[in-house]
């Protein structure tokens, strides 16, 4: 409250992404429009998108759905202007204590389009942000989407099922615009396109650009391309994320996932011969018992998967999952 007295915003926007933030999001939301009534007070993000009414509280004024680079500013200055909201494509907006929906608002077609980050007004926070050994760390999106359909995952019901990227040229501004030595890609599938991902590799070589990189990609990819991986080891690689998801194709079938324990351990395989860190996300159903929970274990320890992340299956909203719980 005494940085909102300070700072006296005309308008507070919320980053609403994971499931857990909503009640942050709403607190935060709740002390600014208790300090200054007339403040439009919004969130966005994949959570706030996919199950706005969890977000439907009299101290938001607007929820923007889907990608807000156009709509935020639109959302702006209709407030400014004392505009009508309902003509503000891809919100909800109260109206009459009410939330009404606006239309969809398509996704843009030119990801090239976008400003790069403002990554100065983040400068002297920079060292706070990490990722495992990576400390400061910049994030760089160079693509959206993923054509997969696995049931636990919203990503693609986010992204209306489509994949769009940055071209190789755009993405590289973005990495020659960090400061930081290490990077993350914030893809959730660096690798979905590997000609993009050479086209890339090749222009950071070029211009002899000296970083640590980590990614995100599926096995099945690194197991087809063990090339791709050699030549991101020669510039900087140093982390590959991986949903491995579960150690037995029953499961992965069952997810969705359209993979195979086979070409899960073949991706292990390389990146231990390119001595890359792997983080390896596995799903974690509440079902299990002992002796799946042992057997989980032993496969890590043989697999000498020594960075892992044991995630308890959960119905989130916009997933496959969700729906077939709902229906129940």
């Amino acid at each position: 409250s005494s940085r909102l007295r300070e700072f006296r915003p005309h308008a507070v926007g919320v980053n609403a992404s994971f499931s857990t933030d909503i009640y942050n999001a709403l607190d935060i939301l709740r002390a600014a429009k208790e300090e200054s009534p007339n403040t439009l007070t919004f969130a966005g993000g994949h959570h706030a998108s996919l199950s706005p009414v969890d977000l439907f509280d009299r101290a938001t004024d607007a929820i923007v759905i889907g990608e807000g680079e156009i709509t935020t500013p639109e959302l702006l200055d209709a407030w400014e202007g004392g505009s009508d909201l309902s003509r503000v494509e891809g919100i909800a907006y109260t109206d009459n204590e009410q939330f009404t929906l606006t239309p969809a608002r398509r996704l843009m077609n030119d990801l090239d389009l976008t400003p790069l980050p403002a990554r100065e007004l983040t400068a002297r926070h920079r060292n706070k942000y990490f990722y495992k050994g990576f400390r400061p760390v910049s994030g760089v999106e160079t693509a959206r989407g993923c054509p997969y359909r696995c049931k636990f995952c919203s990503v693609w019901y986010f992204y209306n099922g489509k994949y769009r990227v940055r071209s190789p040229e755009r993405v590289l501004r973005d990495i020659e615009a960090t400061s930081s030595r290490d990077i993350i890609f914030t893809d959730d599938n660096f690798l979905q396109n590997v000609r993009r991902a050479e086209s890339i590799y090749e222009l950071v070589r070029e211009t002899g650009i000296k970083k640590r990189f980590a990614f995100q990609a599926r096995s099945d990819t690194i197991a087809a391309h063990p090339d791709i991986i050699e030549k991101w080891k020669r510039i900087g690689l140093n982390w590959v994320l991986i949903g491995f998801e579960s150690i037995t194709d029953e499961e992965l079938q069952k997810f969705n996932k359209h993979n195979t324990m086979e070409t899960n351990e073949k991706a292990v395989e390389i990146l231990h011969k390119y001595k890359i860190g792997i983080q390896a996300a596995f799903i974690v159903d509440p079902v299990y018992t002992e002796d799946q929970f042992q057997k989980l274990i032993n496969y890590v320890k043989r697999m000498r998967l020594r960075t892992c992340q044991f995630t308890v299956l959960t119905p989130l909203p916009g997933t496959q999952f969700f729906k077939e719980k709902w229906d129940e």
